[in-house]
């Protein structure tokens, strides 16, 4: 039983030190999309 528990432990945490890499290069990716979004509404001055 504790083994599993462990080998879950270990995956969920291998699984937040993922994400924590890739959250910030897709949250860069979103704004970057919004701020192009943003620009493309706004009429040509």
């Amino acid at each position: 039983m504790t083994s599993m528990i462990r080998a879950d432990v270990l995956i969920i945490g291998e699984t937040i030190q993922a994400l924590t890499v890739v959250a910030p290069f897709s949250v860069f990716m979103l704004l970057e999309e919004v701020a192009t979004g943003i620009a493309d509404r706004q009429p040509p001055h």
